[in-house]
């Protein structure tokens, strides 16, 4: 997104440039068109010379600043809105690159808070795995709307999922899990830490979860190791946690609603 904007920008600084470069030299040329017209040969010693403007010059000002070409050709009337222009683009600049750094602070403040997320000397492609990697929040809002799907998206067609007590591989056998989950459960995600290696992850959670219909409580602690496809979306999960308590809890759910 902030290439495809500083190519839009740099497209737009080469057309006013282009444009003022032009305007320039059709200013000198008329200059020069006045200076001779109606002038017969009795009255050049009597005309007003015209001092001679540096093509050159004038195109170096409007190279460095747009319009300044103009104003020193003597045609400042066209060259105010190539002036404007190239401030309009600037000034659109500083303002998405303002905030785009912005979002990306609130971003790392966020992953700071929520996952105790160094990222001290670490590339921008490490910003983009961590932003991948939150959308493990989602799984919270997902579960506050009663709505799998929103949960769902964030995994490839090919996800693997592992744990203790199952196993599912294929974007099927994954849905139908969590459909079980969303309806027996309300649930949300804890990240204590993250710790993220290309794209790699290890996350050290919480799930926390009551029973539906009764309401009882349930809270297991556990470790998630995530892989991210190139896509940017999830390809493997596997959560390791207490598997005596997990497998008691499946056991109880399973049988309570046959």
């Amino acid at each position: 997104m902030k290439t495809a904007i500083l190519s839009i920008l740099f497209i737009g600084v080469i057309v006013v440039e282009c444009s003022a470069q032009m305007q320039i030299k059709d200013a000198l040329v008329k200059r020069s068109e006045v200076k001779h017209e109606g002038l017969g040969p009795a009255s050049y010693q009597d005309a007003t010379p015209i001092p001679v403007k540096s093509v050159t010059l004038a195109v170096v000002f409007s190279a460095l600043i747009p319009g300044t070409g103009e104003l020193y050709a003597g045609n400042f009337e066209t060259g105010k809105y190539a002036m404007m222009a190239e401030a309009a683009i600037w000034i659109t600049y500083a303002a998405f690159y303002t905030h785009g750094n912005w979002v990306r602070q609130d971003a790392r403040s966020f992953a700071a808070e929520r996952a105790r997320t160094n990222f001290n000397s670490k590339s921008d492609q490490f910003d983009v795995n961590i932003g991948n990697y939150l959308s493990i929040d989602e799984y919270n809002q997902a579960m506050e709307a009663n709505d799998p799907a929103g949960w769902l998206k964030y995994f490839t067609d090919n996800v693997r999922r592992h744990s203790p007590v199952s196993d599912q591989e294929g974007k099927k056998d994954f849905a139908d899990y969590y459909a079980w989950e969303f309806k027996n459960f309300q649930a949300k995600f804890v990240t204590k830490k993250m710790v993220v290696r290309g794209r790699s992850a290890s996350i050290a959670l919480v799930w926390e979860a009551v029973r539906r219909p009764s309401g009882a409580p349930e809270k297991i602690d556990m470790v998630g190791m995530f892989e991210l496809a190139t896509s940017g979306r999830i390809e493997s999960m596997s959560l390791y946690f207490d598997t005596a308590k997990t497998a008691k809890l499946f056991t109880e759910i399973t049988a309570a609603t046959r």
